[in-house]
C-alpha cells in the first residue's frame, strides 16, 4: 500500500526544484557566453593606471615641501644652487604601470619667479633593475624651460616602467639625475614635479 501524498506538499516540493533549476541555468548562462565549447568563465581585471614619482636617498640639493595628492605622483620641492655650482641637483625615483610624462612647473606665483631649466642628465635603472619592464629605459628626455611666460613644460617621457612591486620596490624603479639652472643671484627656488599617467 502506497503513502498518500498531500497535494500541497507535492506543489512545494515541485517548487523548490523549479527555483533550482533556474539558479542553474542562471549559472551556467556567463559559461555559455564566455566559451559555449569549454564551458570555461573569462574574469576580466582592470588595473587603474598609476605612477609614483619620489626623491631618491641620494644626496641632491633638494628639499620636499609637500606632496600634493594621495597618489604621490606630485613633488613640490625647494631646490638649492649646489656650492660653486650654478645648478641644483635632483634625484628622482620614478615607477608606473602605463606609460607616462614627468611635467616641471613653477612652484610659486609665475609673476614672481625666476625662470628655470630643468635638465634630466642621467636615467638608469635602481638597485638592478630586476623588476624593470623591458624597454623601459627608451625614454625622451628635454630641457623643460618654464618661467612667467610658459609656467610648465614636458622633461621626460617614457613607456611603462615597472613589472610588478610597489612605491617601496627598490627594483622596479628607474633613477633620474636632473639638473636644474637657476639664473644668477638666484640661490633657490620653489619647483614642482608631476608624473601623469598617459
Amino acid at each position: 500500500m502506497r503513502p498518500r501524498t498531500h497535494p500541497a506538499a507535492t506543489k512545494k516540493h515541485f517548487g523548490r526544484l523549479a527555483s533550482l533549476a533556474a539558479c542553474l541555468l542562471l549559472m551556467a548562462a556567463p559559461l555559455t557566453a564566455q566559451g559555449p565549447a569549454s564551458g570555461q568563465m573569462q574574469l576580466i581585471v582592470r588595473v587603474p593606471r598609476m605612477a609614483s614619482l619620489t626623491l631618491a636617498g641620494a644626496e641632491g640639493t633638494a628639499q620636499l615641501l609637500a606632496v600634493p595628492g594621495p597618489t604621490g605622483s606630485v613633488l613640490h620641492l625647494r631646490v638649492r644652487r649646489s656650492a660653486g655650482q650654478g645648478q641644483a641637483v635632483v634625484y628622482l625615483l620614478a615607477r608606473s604601470n602605463a606609460a607616462y610624462r614627468i611635467v616641471a612647473r613653477l612652484g610659486g606665483s609665475a609673476a614672481g619667479q625666476a625662470p628655470l631649466a630643468v635638465r634630466p642628465i642621467e636615467i638608469a635603472a635602481n638597485a638592478g633593475g630586476a623588476r624593470l619592464l623591458p624597454g623601459a629605459g627608451a625614454v625622451r628626455a628635454t630641457a623643460a624651460q618654464i618661467d612667467g611666460t610658459q609656467p610648465q613644460a614636458v622633461m621626460l617621457e617614457g613607456p611603462s616602467i615597472s613589472r610588478g612591486g610597489n612605491n617601496s620596490t627598490p627594483d622596479n624603479a628607474l633613477l633620474i639625475k636632473a639638473l636644474i639652472d637657476l639664473p644668477d643671484g638666484v640661490e633657490e627656488a620653489d619647483l614642482i614635479l608631476a608624473m601623469e599617467v598617459q
